[in-house]
């Protein structure tokens, strides 16, 4: 496997856990860490599409991590009937602030 693979390698695999951490509120620095990885790769090769690509990601990461946190210190999941508290609290809540 050539450099560049694994750049796009890991930029896929950390895209993975960025959205794992936009639906399931993981931990984003894992997804982080691989971002930064294939950021160092990038920049090796000098492959101006690879960096791009690995700053965009990277600048997503941090939105999302910014917007779970956000999200979950200001909602509020009303006990009420006809609310399925067994999933996801947040995507509860996220519907409960679209209403």
């Amino acid at each position: 496997m050539t450099q560049r693979d694994q750049a796009r390698l890991l930029l896929h695999n950390g895209n993975m856990l960025v959205a794992k951490t936009q639906f399931e509120n993981a931990p984003v620095e894992e997804a982080l860490s691989m971002l930064e990885q294939a950021k160092q790769l990038a920049t090796e090769l000098d492959d101006e599409q690879l960096i791009a690509d690995a700053l965009n990601d990277i600048g997503f990461a941090h939105y999302v991590a910014s917007n779970n946190r956000r999200v979950s210190l200001t909602v509020e999941v009303p006990d009420e009937p006809g609310y399925d508290l067994s999933g996801s609290v947040l995507i509860g809540a996220s519907v409960r602030l679209y209403r």
